[in-house]
C-alpha cells in the first residue's frame, strides 16, 4: 500500500470515528432527555396526585363521600335509604375461619338463617387462577350472627366456583352458581346443584348452557305455581330486554324458552344510562300480586374505578311475567362500601351486590333481609322496610 493511500486510509477511519462518536453522543443526549422529560412527568403526576388526596381528605371541598372515596358525579344527588324510611338497619356478618366471605344466598330455618357464600384462597399451583374461588355454608342466628357451629364447604368438585343464588321449591332445594369450563378455560357455565337439606350434601349437579355467550352469569331463579298448582323452575336470563327461560328437569341440560312478545320484552325503564346496564342479581318472591326481586349494576367514574349498584323491580305473577315497577335510582345507605378491599378484591372497585333476600313479619310490619357482597371482601345484611320500598318504585307503563 502506498503512502497516499494509507494516508487516505487513515482519514477513512477517521472520519468514521468522529461519525460514531456523534452518533453516541447523539444517542446518548436523546436517552439523557427522554429520562429527564419521563421524570418530569412522574414529578408533575405525583404532585397532581398529592394535590388531588388533598382535596378529597378536605371535607369543605367534598362534601360527601362513599367507601373513602369522593362520591362520583353519577352517584351525587341521591338520598340514604334512611332518609327515605326504605332502611331500617345494616348488619355486618363476619364467619370464622374464612377470610373475605362475599355474594352470600340465604334461606330461612327454623331457628335463624344459612347463608350461602363465596370465599377464595390463593393457590399458585392452579392452572388457570391464581386463586381457589369456593362456596360455603354457615348457620347463623336470628341475629345473623353464627352460631357455634364452623362453615361448611360445599362440594362442587371445582376449584373455581363463584356467587351463589339459592332456592326452595317443594321439598327440593337449588343452588345455582357458575364455574370456569377447565376444558375450555376461557368459558364460564350456569350450574345448578340439587341438596339435601341440613347436610346440604350434593344429589346431582348439572351444566347449564344455551351456547349463546363464552361468558354466563347472574341467572336469577323464581318458582312459578301455574292453574294446575304444579310448580315450575323459572330463571330470568335477562331482565330487559326480558328473557325467561324453564328448567323443566334440573338433572338434564335442556332449557325451554318462555315466549314474551316485544311490548313486554322492550321496555324504556327509568333507570338511567348513567348507572349502567342492569344485570340479574336475587332470585324473585312472589309478594301479593307481584314478584319482586333486586338486580344490579355497574358503571365506570371520571377516576376509572368502577362503582357496582342496586335497585329493585317488580314483575306480573303471571306470564308473560311482564314487568311493572322499577327503581328511580340505586339504593344506597349509610357507610355503603366501606368494607376494605382485601384479599383478592381490587383497590379500583367499590362494589355492592345482591344475591338473596327473605321476607318476614315483625309485628305489624314487613321487613326484607336483603344480602348483599361488598366490595368483594364482605357481606352485609340490608333490613327494608317493604311497604316503603314498594312505594318508592316507579310505575311502568
Amino acid at each position: 500500500m502506498s503512502i497516499l493511500e494509507c494516508m487516505t486510509y487513515s482519514s477513512s477511519i477517521k472520519k468514521r470515528k468522529k461519525a460514531l462518536l456523534f452518533i453516541v453522543l447523539g444517542l446518548c443526549c436523546f436517552a439523557f432527555m427522554a429520562g429527564w422529560v419521563h421524570y418530569r412527568v412522574k414529578r408533575i403526576e405525583a404532585k397532581q396526585k398529592r394535590g388531588f388526596q388533598k382535596l378529597a381528605n378536605n371535607s369543605s371541598f367534598f362534601l360527601e363521600r362513599l367507601g373513602g372515596l369522593p362520591i362520583p358525579v353519577q352517584l351525587r344527588g341521591i338520598p340514604f335509604g334512611e332518609q327515605l324510611g326504605i332502611v331500617r338497619e345494616v348488619i355486618n356478618i363476619g364467619i370464622r375461619n374464612v377470610t373475605a366471605p362475599y355474594n352470600p344466598a340465604i334461606i330461612k330455618t327454623p331457628d335463624g338463617y344459612d347463608l350461602f357464600f363465596r370465599y377464595d384462597i390463593f393457590n399458585p399451583k392452579l392452572r388457570y387462577a391464581l386463586f381457589n374461588s369456593q362456596i360455603g355454608v354457615v348457620s347463623l342466628d336470628s341475629r345473623f350472627q353464627q352460631k357455634e357451629k364452623e362453615f361448611k364447604q360445599i362440594d362442587l368438585q371445582t376449584n373455581y366456583s363463584e356467587d351463589p343464588r339459592i332456592i326452595s321449591i317443594q321439598d327440593q332445594l337449588y343452588l345455582f352458581y357458575n364455574r370456569l369450563e377447565e376444558k375450555t378455560p376461557c368459558c364460564r357455565f350456569m350450574c345448578v346443584a340439587n341438596l339435601t337439606p341440613d347436610t346440604y350434601e350434593i344429589n346431582y349437579n348439572t351444566l347449564l348452557d344455551m351456547n349463546l355467550q363464552w361468558v354466563e352469569k347472574n341467572w336469577s331463579p323464581f318458582e312459578y305455581v301455574g292453574p294446575d298448582q304444579k310448580s315450575c323452575l323459572l330463571l330470568e336470563y335477562q331482565i330487559n330486554p326480558r328473557k325467561l327461560i324453564e328448567l323443566p328437569n334440573p338433572q338434564v341440560n335442556e332449557i325451554t324458552n318462555i315466549p314474551i312478545p316485544a311490548s313486554f320484552a322492550y321496555l324504556n325503564l327509568v333507570w338511567e344510562k348513567k348507572w349502567g346496564k342492569i344485570k340479574g342479581g336475587t332470585p324473585s318472591l312472589l309478594i301479593g300480586d307481584d314478584y319482586l326481586g333486586f338486580f344490579h349494576s355497574w358503571f365506570i367514574d371520571d377516576c376509572k374505578r368502577s362503582w357496582y349498584v342496586i335497585g329493585a323491580y317488580t314483575f306480573a305473577a303471571k306470564p308473560p311475567f311482564q314487568l311493572t315497577r322499577i327503581s328511580g335510582y340505586p339504593l344506597l345507605f349509610k357507610n355503603i362500601y366501606e368494607t376494605p378491599p382485601i384479599n383478592t378484591a381490587s383497590l379500583d372497585k367499590r362494589v355492592i351486590f345482591p344475591s338473596g333476600f327473605i321476607l318476614e313479619k315483625n309485628k305489624d310490619q314487613e321487613l326484607i333481609s336483603l344480602v348483599c357482597g361488598e366490595n368483594d371482601a364482605g357481606v352485609k345484611v340490608i333490613i327494608i322496610d317493604k311497604e316503603n320500598l314498594i312505594n318508592n318504585l316507579v310505575h311502568l307503563q
